[in-house]
């Protein structure tokens, strides 16, 4: 099950979250920050990282990281389509 959704800009700012469990923190989310899109090769790295125990998968989509948490195992091609029909709505 997804615990957190984040919705970041290119600076890695979160501009929209919506925590659905309490097995995620704003750490975490802060580690992704510094470890991900702080990268300068952030377009040629792996789309689910795994950080401090927490799984994130997440794309990019116009200066804007859509990013998923988790801590439990999930089927993460419904992660991504749950991800793309966000980015539709927009």
């Amino acid at each position: 099950m997804i615990s957190m959704i984040m919705v970041l800009n290119q600076k890695g700012e979160i501009m929209i979250s919506r925590q659905y469990r309490d097995d995620v923190s704003r750490v975490a989310a802060d580690s992704f920050r510094l470890q991900v899109i702080a990268a300068k090769e952030a377009g040629s790295q792996e789309p689910i990282r795994r950080i401090e125990n927490c799984s994130f998968i997440y794309t990019r989509h116009l200066n804007m990281y859509f990013v998923a948490l988790t801590k439990s195992n999930v089927n993460p091609a419904l992660v991504f389509e749950y991800l793309f029909q966000k980015i539709r709505v927009l």
